[in-house]
């Protein structure tokens, strides 16, 4: 493995090597350049297997009838892992000639899972044959199975997994929903079980899903006044109180009667008249100025800071990323930070637009304005893939499909990838003061968590960045990477 481990930088270059050598002859045609042509289809044939099962993966493709045949030798190849957890039975590539308008071609494979893992991937891919040798891909495609019964070792489809996780992996604490989807939109577990032990110390007999429903009762009828406080020995909000005070009225006894929704609304009623104000209304700071929300009080400027980091992996041609890395820093990217706080008997967020880049050591500096009046203050940092340039990127590392909810995205450009500390998001509580606070060392991936890299979108980024440096001048237009 030593052999073949190359940094990025090295890799870069072996890039510009072939492409020179491509030059001196006829070029092959550019990767990517079927996938908007063709159909495909990617399935397993019959039922889903379980561990030790031979199965049959079906892999079929069309080039769509309005374009022009596609003459030439092209090679079916198949990928699988993680490695050791399966293999494939039969063949892992399949040659053919030419793609006909209008016409299937079909091709079969046996596989078996050797060892029951979370998940196992397949990745297909159609490369042009040019010279005897395979260049592309020319159009891709994957599939996934994941283990939802792990005694037997039955697999099955991604919702089918997500659906039979514990409640943690499902619940949003920001939101105060069970919308969070560990493939979308990963739901911070180890914080959540921190909420059910919290509150079961409080009421031992309730589940761990019903005691999210206490917690997720703040945003449907409100925080009481005066809570929660400021722990300044342990530097945290007393939030446990908030829900002390919903059992002390009667929560509990609703919820046996099967009467929540009458206690919620005459609770809501009641939490209003002890704050004596209007509803405040959802704000996520379009203009980054809050003195829209209370003219009447003084804000004041609260710095953050805090130092990205992040897994540089080792990069192998055949490979991709590997498993082994080397601890680096997120330079010349965008940072942000996320504001939570509670404000009269509301809790909402406020994504405020101060942005700034990483320096040289990755650390970022952020200074926003903040209410002394407010309670429950938190703040996440949030890293964008975009820059070198503040206002006006170079290169952007988008993920034009992204389905996590928008107040996490960037107001400048809500396709960017979007980085949290530990992959989650870890909430920094705060007092609205002057004090600078340092937010501390962060994390882009999941590290040590997961085996597989969540930094893979820094190590994206990273890589062109650096490869910039290799042209002169380095180029003005932007680069959007998807």
């Amino acid at each position: 493995m030593q052999g073949i481990k190359i940094n990025k930088i090295a890799a870069i270059g072996l890039v510009m090597i072939l492409v020179v050598g491509f030059g001196q002859g006829t070029k092959p045609p550019p990767a990517s350049v079927l996938q908007k042509y063709v159909e495909q289809e990617f399935y397993i044939s019959g039922n889903y297997p379980k561990a030790g099962d031979v199965f049959e993966i079906v892999y079929r493709v069309k080039l769509k009838p309005e374009v022009e045949p596609k003459s030439g030798d092209y090679c079916l190849r198949i990928f699988c892992g993680p490695s050791g957890s399966i293999e494939i039975v039969g063949k892992d590539r399949f040659f053919f000639s030419g793609l006909g308008a209008g016409e299937w071609k079909e091709f079969h494979t046996p596989c078996r899972i050797l060892r029951p893992v979370d998940w196992i991937h397949f990745d297909v891919g159609i490369y042009k044959i040019f010279s005897g040798k395979f260049y592309g891909p020319l159009a891709t495609t994957q599939m996934f199975l994941y283990l939802i019964d792990p005694q037997s070792g039955q697999y099955g489809t991604r919702e089918e997994y997500e659906g039979r996780l514990p409640v943690e992996y499902r619940y949003d604490p920001l939101v105060g929903t069970f919308t969070c989807s560990p493939s979308q939109n990963p739901a911070p577990v180890e914080e959540n079980r921190e909420i059910i032990k919290t509150i079961k110390k409080l009421a031992p007999t309730l589940s761990d899903s019903l005691a999210l429903v206490l917690h997720s009762e703040q945003y449907r009828v409100g925080v009481p006044k005066g809570l929660p406080r400021w722990d300044s020995l342990n530097q945290r909000w007393k939030e446990e109180e908030i829900f002390e005070y919903y059992l002390k009225d009667g929560w509990l006894d609703a919820l046996n009667r099967n009467e929540l929704g009458k206690w919620e609304e005459k609770e809501r009623i009641k939490i209003q008249a002890e704050h004596r104000e209007k509803k405040s209304q959802f704000f996520r700071g379009g203009s980054g100025d809050s003195d829209s929300i209370d003219s009447g009080v003084r804000l004041v400027a609260k710095t953050f800071y805090g130092q990205w980091r992040y897994k540089n992996h080792y990069y192998n041609k055949d490979q991709g990323l590997l498993g082994d890395a080397k601890r680096d820093t997120v330079k010349q990217c965008r940072a942000r930070c996320l504001i939570r706080y509670t404000e009269g008997s509301n809790t909402y967020y406020s994504y405020f637009n101060q942005k700034c880049i990483t320096d040289d050591s990755g650390y970022f500096f952020i200074t926003v304005n903040v209410n002394p009046s407010w309670t429950a203050c938190r703040v996440y940092p949030v890293l964008f893939p975009a820059g070198p340039d503040l206002n006006n990127p170079v290169i952007n590392v988008s993920d034009p499909n992204i389905t996590i909810p928008d107040f996490w995205k960037d107001p400048d450009d809500p396709t960017l990838y979007i980085m949290r500390e530990d992959g989650t998001g870890v909430i920094h509580p705060f007092t609205p003061d002057t004090n600078t606070l340092f937010v501390g060392y962060i994390w882009t991936d999941t590290f040590p968590l997961y085996t597989q890299p969540h930094s893979g979108c820094i190590n994206i980024y990273e890589t062109y960045l650096h490869a910039r440096t290799f042209m002169s001048p380095p180029p003005s237009w932007p680069l959007r990477v998807l």
